[in-house]
């Protein structure tokens, strides 16, 4: 699989459109030079593992308030929103729990996370000036991107039998489907769509 790097974050895609950094199909620090460790094992743990996992939980800390802030300013401002909001922290132990006993799934939502961080972020400046990205226009909820979150509910799905955690993630699946292809402020347009505070109470978008 192919990597994308976003400043110092560089995490492996399935392909190049799920990257909204620079994508390459070399892992980093990857060269054959002699210096460095005894054998392979340690070479790669040295110069590519523990960085890469140093790295991680920097950029998990600089995004604790961007998290805050999607939560209060973009999902907190429509009725939509909030209902996702609630749902999350209704069944947060749950999630928790899953991934405390699953270090597989673990992995795939901190990486889920970090992929999807650039458009997040986007998503929330466009709330905070509203309605405008500025350089993060270009950016889109691709299908790849869709897909890739898709498949992490599912492998929560899979791991639970909370049947009310089941459903919600299914309904936040429905939900997903009418943002494919949005721009940050089209995004914003279709959060706000309702005042039911029903998920998918609108027509699916491809």
């Amino acid at each position: 699989m192919p990597y994308c790097k976003m400043v110092t974050q560089v995490y492996q895609v399935n392909n190049c459109d799920e990257c909204q950094g620079t994508c390459t199909t070399n892992p980093p620090d990857s060269g054959t030079g002699s210096g460095g460790g005894s054998s392979t094992g340690s070479c790669f743990i040295d110069t590519i593992m523990t960085p890469a996992i140093g790295q991680t939980m920097l950029a998990l800390g600089m995004t604790f308030q961007l998290e805050i802030d999607f939560v209060n300013n973009v999902l907190g401002a429509s009725a939509i929103g909030r209902r996702i909001v609630t749902m999350m922290k209704r069944h947060q132990p749950v999630t928790l729990r899953l991934m405390t006993a699953n270090t597989e799934l673990l992995g795939q939502a901190i990486r889920m996370w970090l992929i999807m961080t650039p458009f997040v972020q986007a998503i929330e400046a466009c709330a905070s000036n509203d309605g405008a990205a500025g350089k993060k226009r270009s950016l889109r909820f691709t299908r790849a991107l869709h897909g890739q979150v898709v498949r992490l509910l599912r492998a929560f799905s899979a791991y639970a039998s909370d049947k009310a955690f089941k459903k919600s993630l299914a309904e936040l699946e429905a939900e997903l489907a009418h943002y494919v292809g949005q721009t940050p402020e089209e995004v914003l347009r279709t959060l706000n769509r309702s005042r039911a505070g029903a998920l998918g109470s609108a027509k699916r978008r491809r």
